[in-house]
């Protein structure tokens, strides 16, 4: 249940590319911005691992690689929309409504650096699944698989921290990319409730994504069935 025109998936690709690679510019080259800290932020991390995927797509649409059934790939592509979902959804829910109320001059009005990397490259790597891709692969195991991406982020936070590593989130100079996990302002409880609570709306969300992929694949079949029917009946 997918497109299989290579060259609609390739223009496809190029469009989301266009996008995802400007928005990534954009945060990179602001006036004022510091590459290092730009890049140690879980949005630039995660939307960088689907820049990366989607690139390797477009070569294989181009050069006619056959990839869809590939285990290998059907992992790696859903650990990609979970952790590009991940960023959309924290930012949404939890980072943008509290930013709201520090800075209402900034997310009061429209950021197209915050739009492309947040809501466009999220809803266009679900909608290159959705369109392209062969469903019925993903495995129930890949939910905790899904973990990984998360777990190693909040390690990078600990070691780069340490090591006087800092995060520059607009006239702030942060030791932490994030404000839940701050543990020296709220504390280690709640820093660890923060994280728990993370990686378990990862495998609930992964566990989602599988019973999708399900979904489509038997509809797909159902509606093929009934094609077949209608085929025999005429």
């Amino acid at each position: 249940m997918r497109i299989q025109n290579r060259f609609i998936s390739a223009g496809f690709r190029l469009i989301y590319l266009a996008g995802a690679l400007y928005g990534v510019l954009l945060n990179l080259f602001v006036p004022g911005a510091e590459i290092s800290s730009v890049l140690s932020f879980y949005t630039m991390h995660s939307n960088l691992l689907c820049i990366a995927l989607t690139l390797v797509l477009l070569s294989c649409d181009l050069a006619d690689i056959s990839y869809h059934e590939n285990r290998f790939y059907t992992a790696v592509r859903f650990c990609a929309v979970m952790c590009i979902l991940l960023t959309c959804v924290i930012y949404h829910a939890v980072i943008r409504p509290r930013m709201y109320a520090e800075f209402p001059e900034y997310f009061g009005s429209f950021s197209l650096s915050d739009t492309l990397l947040h809501t466009y490259a999220p809803v266009m790597m679900l909608l290159d699944y959705l369109l392209f891709d062969e469903k019925g692969l993903f495995r129930w195991w890949y939910a905790p698989l899904s973990l990984i991406s998360p777990i190693l982020y909040m390690i990078f936070v600990a070691i780069y921290s340490s090591v006087g590593g800092v995060f520059i989130f607009y006239d702030k100079v942060q030791a932490v990319p994030y404000f839940f996990l701050d543990y020296r302002v709220h504390g280690t409880g709640k820093t660890v409730f923060w994280c728990l609570l993370i990686l378990a709306g990862m495998v609930v969300g992964g566990i989602l994504l599988c019973a999708l992929d399900r979904a489509l694949r038997r509809l797909w079949k159902a509606c093929q069935a009934r094609m077949q029917r209608e085929r025999d009946a005429a």
